[in-house]
Order: C-alpha cells, then sequence, then structure tokens
C-alpha cells in the first residue's frame, strides 16, 4: 500500500514507509527489557541476603559483647575465683541480661592467662556465639590487665 506525498514545492512523490514496529522489532524490545527485569530481581534476592546475614552477625556481636562486659567487670584476682563456669549462661553473675535470640545455639567463653612475662598481671578473654544460619561462629577477644592499686 502507497501512498502519495505532496510537497510545499508542490512536486508528489510515492511514499512506501512502515507505520508502526514489526514483531521482530516487539519481540527483541520485549527480551531485553525482559532481561534487565530478571537482573533487578537477581540483585533484590542479593540484598535480602545480605541483610539477612548482617542482621544475624548484629545480633551474635551484641550477644557475645554482652558476656564480654559482664565478664571484663570482675574483680582481677590471680585465680579470678569469680568466674562464672565456662559456658553456664544461667549463673546468677549472668542474670539481668536480656534473654538470648532464638537463633543463639551456643555462648561460650574461656579466661586465660596472658603470657610471660606479664601472665600475672594480664587474662585473656574470648567470648565464642554460635548462631544458626551463620557459618562460622562469632569470637571476639579482649584483654584485662591488673592496674596497681585495685
Amino acid at each position: 500500500m502507497s501512498e502519495l506525498i505532496t510537497f510545499k514545492d508542490g512536486t508528489r512523490k510515492t511514499a512506501k514507509g512502515q507505520k508502526g514496529f514489526t514483531l521482530v522489532e516487539v519481540m527483541v524490545a520485549l527480551g531485553i527489557l525482559a532481561f534487565g527485569i530478571l537482573a533487578v530481581a537477581s540483585m533484590q534476592s542479593a540484598a535480602l541476603l545480605g541483610t539477612s546475614k548482617s542482621n544475624a552477625v548484629t545480633q551474635a556481636t551484641t550477644v557475645g559483647m554482652d558476656r564480654m562486659e559482664r565478664l571484663l567487670t570482675l574483680p582481677f584476682s590471680p585465680t579470678w575465683d569469680a568466674t562464672p563456669q565456662n559456658g553456664d549462661d544461667t549463673s546468677a553473675y549472668f542474670s539481668g541480661l536480656p534473654a538470648l535470640p532464638a537463633d543463639v545455639t551456643s555462648v561460650t567463653w574461656e579466661v586465660t592467662q596472658g603470657m610471660a612475662p606479664v601472665q600475672n598481671t594480664t587474662r585473656l578473654i574470648t567470648v565464642t556465639v554460635g548462631f544458626r544460619g551463620l557459618r562460622n561462629d562469632i569470637v571476639l577477644s579482649s584483654v584485662k590487665t591488673l592496674i596497681e592499686g585495685q
């Protein structure tokens, strides 16, 4: 189907042009659009997974820091007699702390002497928190030092 086009100068031409898009052009455009939407959906999925993991790490670290701060408030003694049993989270010493999140699988700690020559004046405190959904445990360490006059 051809049209007759008249220009301002009075010349006439027959135009054989298309009006609209071909099916191939529409299919290519839809393919490009679908590829872009899949990329965005994949990014959204990765972002949600990352947010979930960071939330788990934050909760486990918070639990570990709560326990670490309690252990650091113990008075320094050569034997650390006041230290609760390792992993005994029902100890009265830890009363008043918020309840553990449901995903916490374990909370353990260890108090060891420092290395020579300061072994009698330092203690290394290590708190380990196991958390469901994390591949590795969260491990926090701190050093408590005897200050003369305490």
